[in-house]
């Protein structure tokens, strides 16, 4: 699953600039792994079982379910 998350970064008096970051989700060996879009680990916690189908999808991002 890919999660997009898009928002805007404010700093200080400067005008708003558009943010995007994408996450990758997968499970294996028990895992739920969530990575950064470039492959990079982002974090991993044990996997339920049966694991929920994970589909909330907030209004400030995109996804699909796993």
């Amino acid at each position: 699953m890919t999660q997009i998350e898009t928002g805007f970064l404010r700093y200080g008096d400067a005008a708003p600039m558009q943010a995007t970051r994408r996450y990758l989700w997968g499970e294996g060996a028990g895992v739920l792994r969530v990575y950064f879009d470039d492959g990079r680990p982002f974090t991993r916690e044990p996997a339920m079982r049966p694991m929920p189908a994970i589909s909330a999808c907030l209004t400030y991002m995109t996804c699909g379910t796993i």
